[in-house]
């Protein structure tokens, strides 16, 4: 005989709709983290790029956004410490570590694609002070300096801080569609009756 597939029950389907809510305002909550925590940043910048010492760049509380600085002096880059992101195939940025005049402070310079390292010390120290990606830096071996670095994001501009906001709540604004989506009540379906077997009678002559 031939089965019928039965839909899923009702109390599967609220669990379904009751998770899918959770997860999307789990990630509307992130999404709106994030951009309020760039367009902060973007704000703070201002006009011009604050010009900064190497030193006073170990004073620039980091942990609300990146900033817009000048360094007032040059770095020395070590050439023998630096590291690549590759990404489908090609390079995404390079970084290497340099160090001020004393050797007392450290930064991770980030330059755009497969940088040389001989020009690096020829580009103007200007861009996005940053946390370090200590993490990515670390788990591929790299020398750790003896004071913990700062990551200076060459020829980085706070364009780069508003196109990151305006992602942001670009996908808030889509976790809140899905959220209202979700929220609508749902129609409850028919429930499948019994199938009738049909048939032909037959007739028998004796």
């Amino acid at each position: 005989m031939p089965q019928t597939k039965q839909p899923p029950s009702a109390t599967n389907q609220l669990v379904t709709r009751i998770a899918l809510l959770t997860l999307c305002t789990v990630a509307a909550l992130v999404f709106g983290y994030y951009g309020l925590r760039h367009t902060r940043s973007y704000a703070r910048m201002g006009q011009q790029p604050e010009e900064i010492t190497a030193a006073q760049a170990f004073d620039v509380p980091l942990d609300a956004g990146p900033r817009w600085v000048r360094l007032k002096e040059p770095l020395k880059v070590d050439c023998d410490h630096g590291l690549q992101q590759i990404k489908g195939g090609n390079v995404e940025f390079t970084e290497y570590l340099a160090y001020d005049a004393t050797g007392k402070y450290a930064f991770l310079l980030q330059s755009k694609g497969d940088a040389d390292c001989a020009a690096t010390p020829s580009v103007p120290g200007e861009g996005l002070l940053k946390a370090p990606p200590m993490y990515w830096w670390t788990i591929n071996n790299m020398t750790v300096p003896t004071s913990d670095p700062v990551e200076l994001k060459l020829d980085a501009k706070p364009a780069e801080e508003r196109k990151d906001a305006m992602y942001s709540f670009l996908l808030l604004l889509l976790m809140v569609g899905m959220i209202a989506l979700l929220s609508l009540p749902q129609k409850a379906r028919p429930q499948p009756g019994p199938q009738t077997l049909q048939g032909h009678a037959t007739a028998s002559g004796r």
